[in-house]
């Protein structure tokens, strides 16, 4: 017998960690997260990201279905956008972030 818990989409996603281990990958997702939604060009010039590691980067969370793309017929202008599955990950870094921090004022 299955709970209400349960009741989950085969496509739902769980927060991977690994998909989130360099600096330069939680950066860009947080961006995203934190803007809801960003231009290529504001991303990359924001982050001073060369073209080709914004577009590595973008494809990882892309694949770890952390953000979503809607692309434009030019590059500079495709818009990405954080994921119900990313904002569920961004929650889940922030409570391990601030138990992380409580932990070490113990």
């Amino acid at each position: 017998m299955q709970g209400t818990q349960g009741s989950r989409r085969e496509e739902d996603v769980r927060y991977d960690p690994n998909s989130l281990e360099d600096e330069g990958t939680r950066k860009v997702f947080g961006m995203v997260v934190d803007q809801r939604r960003v231009r290529f060009k504001d991303l990359q010039e924001s982050l001073n990201l060369g073209r080709e590691e914004a577009r590595g980067t973008l494809k990882r969370l892309q694949e770890a279905r952390l953000i979503e793309e809607r692309r434009a017929p030019f590059e500079d202008f495709s818009l990405y956008y954080v994921t119900a599955a990313g904002l569920e990950a961004a929650r889940e870094i922030r409570r391990r972030e601030r138990l992380t921090r409580d932990l070490s004022l113990v």
